[in-house]
């Protein structure tokens, strides 16, 4: 006997929702997969929250988290942030062997206004984040990192070996499971 529920069987329901939960977990964009194990697209000059100019060199080397969002992400800045906060907080130890860097997505309109994402990050960093994250928020004005990585939806994350090698389809979980042993 088949269960029903408003008419439609509950295995098609299951199927439906399974197809959703795989389709919301972050895969790299065409652009990233271009570059898999051989170099990453091109990180052009960003600006970071002080308004400094935010170098990659520091980067190299080092496996690096690059984690794309907006604040009007709700899943970035509720989930997120926090959560590589929390990594990086419980891996102090390791913290000389990787980078994150959180990159702030823009759309066209708003290219350029470092004032309003200032303005916006220091409201979370007081309210949502309870302080500010110990990984650079960076801002891109001009969008052509995101241009140049592909990145359509967010949070999308990118992750970078010490060779400087863009790694398949990853985000966190690898650098946890590769410092802390979890996943």
């Amino acid at each position: 006997m088949r269960l029903l529920l408003l008419g439609v069987p509950v295995v098609v329901l299951s199927s439906l929702f399974s197809r959703a939960q795989a389709q919301s977990v972050p895969v790299n964009s065409p652009a990233m997969a271009a570059h898999f194990g051989h170099g990453t697209p091109r990180l052009v000059p960003m600006t970071d929250i002080d308004g400094k100019s935010f170098s990659v060199e520091p980067l190299k080397g080092h496996w690096t988290l690059l984690y794309f969002w907006a604040d009007w992400c709700v899943p970035c800045i509720v989930h997120g942030i926090p959560e590589l906060t929390s990594f990086v907080q419980s891996t102090t130890a390791d913290r000389e062997r990787y980078r994150i860097v959180a990159i702030r997505f823009n759309s066209t309109s708003e290219a350029g206004d470092w004032n309003n994402f200032k303005k916006k990050t220091e409201h979370l960093e007081r309210t949502l984040w309870h302080g500010a994250p110990s990984f650079p928020l960076v801002y891109d004005s001009t969008t052509q990192v995101t241009t140049n990585w592909g990145v359509h939806a967010l949070p999308t994350y990118a992750l970078i070996d010490p060779k400087g090698n863009l790694v398949a389809n990853e985000d966190l979980e690898i650098l946890k499971k590769a410092f802390t042993g979890s996943h």
